[in-house]
């Protein structure tokens, strides 16, 4: 938390806070099956959590070549 996200020269992202998941990330989505152990190893390696809150401090466009850097 409070770190800034910097994606390319242009677009960055204030860290606020962590997003918990839940048992849906377990179910199966398109072609990729139903996984029971998603869960269990985000609990166990992160406190259930794998995603976060951020809040927009510069937009740009992002290209699929730039590598996303954690500052």
């Amino acid at each position: 938390m409070g770190h800034t996200l910097t994606i390319g020269p242009q677009v960055r992202f204030q860290i606020k806070g962590t997003t918990s998941r839940c048992v849906i990330t377990t179910l199966a989505q398109s072609e990729l099956p139903r996984d029971l152990g998603i869960l269990k190893t985000a609990a166990k390696y992160n406190a259930a959590n794998v995603g976060v809150y951020a809040t927009v401090l510069h937009g740009g466009v992002i290209h699929q070549s730039v590598a996303a850097v954690l500052s």
